[in-house]
Formats: structure tokens, C-alpha cells, sequence
């Protein structure tokens, strides 16, 4: 890797730190909004008879 490269990806982590920070309420937002689907589903799943392993096991990406 040549120190251009290297630069241009200090620059780049810079740039994504700085915009994550920035944008941080957002992403607590979504990491919420996304726990409660994926308990709600979960729920969903476990009260239509599914056993909490399956449950659990469906739930994943």
C-alpha cells in the first residue's frame, strides 16, 4: 500500500467518524426501533407454537 492510499483511507475513517457522530441519534433510534421488531417477532413467533430455539433461530439474519 502507498502513503497515498494510506492517507486517502485515514481521510476516509475520518470522514465516516465524523459523519457517525453526527448522526448518532439516528442510530440509536434504529438500533431501538430494530430491537423491538425483532422481539416483537420473536413473540409472534413463540405464540404461534414455535419453540423458543426455533423462535430464536428465525430471527437471525
Amino acid at each position: 500500500m502507498s502513503a497515498h492510499d494510506e492517507d486517502k483511507g485515514k481521510v476516509s475513517l475520518a470522514v465516516f467518524v465524523r459523519e457517525m457522530r453526527e448522526n448518532i441519534a439516528a442510530h440509536i433510534e434504529f438500533a431501538q426501533l430494530d430491537a423491538r421488531i425483532k422481539r416483537a417477532k420473536y413473540l409472534a413467533l413463540t405464540k404461534e407454537g414455535f419453540t423458543p430455539q426455533e423462535a430464536l433461530t428465525l430471527c437471525k439474519p
